[in-house]
């Protein structure tokens, strides 16, 4: 393969190098066909000379039967068709010579040239002789001259054919010749077209296929392949020009997913922060009724003790019911630090059923202040999961409050979760207000609220969609203004295969 560092010096050698064998190919072909026409032209002329020569051997014969009386004597009628036979014979060989150039060969040509010399010297002598003699005087000699002179028109004649069939021969050969320059030329050229197909597969089409499949692979994200392209010309210095490319884009990518990864750890920062309100407000509303319970039995205890009343069953009555309700309130605190704290990395096994009576506890002050029923149901045979509690718990309040907020007074909210084999479902369904339809792809983006100013933080679905996908789960909104809107979520029962 050529070694050029540029695709049109290399086409251009290729291109020059066809030319020249073309230019070849088509010189010898040409040659070929002016030496056919040669042989052509010799066949011919010496078919012509062939029939001429027939011709003068014919008049050479009436002649020596003009001359050929035993006695010698002309009369005037002999000597007029003696003459005349003579004539006959002089234009025959002007014919026999020609007025074109004779193709034929430079020996043959001067064969003829000597015979026709030589029968033409004895036809003048003969016609000289005629010219001279008197009426019924002898002709010495003519015959002779005639007879020598038929001798050489017969040497002509076999001298034509000889060089005849040499010229037969000569074309014969010469198409021959002529049919093995083209089968070669054909050979050649095949053979030219297949080197030059295959110069341009592996000069040309490969490295540009895989160049299109590299950046191919880093166009679908695969920024680390790299285009391995071989050659020095313009497809290398693309594939160089690609794979800087792909170290450009691979650098921004790293830094654009720390940037992610880390506006990510401060928005789920957020979210969370924002929940705590929420969570703070059900842990006070939790935890007001055993404190009330408490602050109710120390009182009368207290009472009892200053009338001195107080009975022992009586005491023990009270100090049953402050011990009773302070366990009830470290169980609220407890279950609800465990909740803030959000510890992602530890899974175990919990029965949903737990899950949405956390749920149920957290958001207990919101619906019943709002008049909302909430309307719960955990359908299936197993209900053990292996999840991350907290963050569950997280999913189904920020859907459950986002619910309540479109909600009317009065309105009900449906919490239906259904485990299967290897996922459970989530549905959260409520009858208010509804999401515009040129809404629907941006509920899930975060700071997005159609809430009024002071009412929502646009957090709380972004967080469910994060927490949903960083577990291999799915999330799907349904909404239809003025009817309601439908929440579904699909989340494996083992996040721990998942992590």
């Amino acid at each position: 393969m050529f070694h050029f560092r540029s695709l049109a010096r290399r086409f251009g050698v290729l291109f020059a190098l066809g030319i020249a064998v073309v230019i070849g190919l088509c010189a010898t072909v040409i040659f070929h066909l002016e030496g056919m026409r040669t042989d052509a032209d010799r066949v011919l002329e010496e078919t012509r000379e062939s029939i001429t020569a027939v011709r003068l051997r014919s008049s050479l014969e009436s002649l020596r039967n003009a001359v050929a009386k035993k006695d010698r004597l002309l009369d005037a009628g002999d000597r007029e068709y003696a003459e005349a036979r003579v004539r006959e014979a002089l234009v025959v060989m002007d014919d026999l010579l020609g007025d074109q150039d004779d193709p034929s060969r430079d020996e043959h040509e001067l064969t003829e040239a000597k015979l026709y010399q030589a029968m033409k010297d004895d036809i003048l002598g003969l016609s000289e002789r005629i010219a001279s003699l008197q009426e019924g005087e002898v002709l010495d000699g003519a015959l002779e001259l005639v007879e020598h002179a038929h001798h050489y028109s017969e040497v002509l004649s076999a001298e034509t054919e000889r060089e005849s069939s040499l010229a037969v021969h000569d074309l014969e050969d010469r198409a021959r010749s002529a049919r093995s320059v083209m089968i070669q030329t054909v050979f050649l050229a095949s053979a030219g077209l297949g080197v030059v197909y295959l110069l341009v597969l592996f000069g040309v089409v490969r490295p540009i296929r895989a160049l299109q499949q590299g950046a191919e692979r880093i166009g679908r994200g695969d920024v680390a392949h790299r285009i391995h392209v071989r050659s020095r010309d313009e497809v290398g210095q693309l594939s160089d020009s690609f794979n800087e490319m792909a170290s450009r884009v691979a650098n921004t990518q790293k830094d654009l997913e720390d940037r992610v990864r880390k506006r990510t750890a401060e928005f789920l920062r957020a979210a969370r922060l924002a929940d705590m309100g929420l969570i703070a407000s059900g842990v006070a509303h939790e935890i007001n009724t055993p404190l009330a319970s408490i602050l109710s039995s120390a009182e009368g205890l207290e009472r009892r003790v200053e009338r001195g009343n107080a009975e022992e069953s009586v005491i023990r009555d009270y100090l049953g019911t402050i011990q009773k309700e302070a366990r009830r309130a470290s169980e609220i605190t407890t279950r609800m630090l465990a909740l803030a704290r959000q510890e992602p990395g530890k899974h175990e096994p919990v029965d949903l059923h737990v899950v949405v009576d956390q749920v149920e506890g957290i958001l207990s002050s919101i619906l019943q202040n709002r008049g909302i029923e909430l309307v719960r149901s955990v359908i299936g045979d197993d209900l053990s999961v292996n999840i991350t509690p907290g963050e569950l718990v997280q999913v189904l309040v920020n859907l459950v409050k986002n619910a309540a907020d479109s909600s009317a007074r009065g309105a009900r909210i449906e919490l239906e979760i259904r485990v299967e084999r290897d996922d459970f479902h989530l549905r959260v369904a409520d009858g208010g207000h509804g999401i515009p339809p040129e809404d629907l792809d941006r509920v899930f983006d975060p700071f997005f609220t159609t809430k009024r100013p002071g009412q929502g933080t646009g957090l709380g679905l972004a967080l469910v969609a994060v927490l949903v996908e960083s577990h291999g789960g799915r999330i799907q909104v349904e909404s239809e203004p003025g009817i309601g809107s439908t929440f579904r979520v699909q989340l494996p029962r083992d996040w721990s295969a998942a992590a």
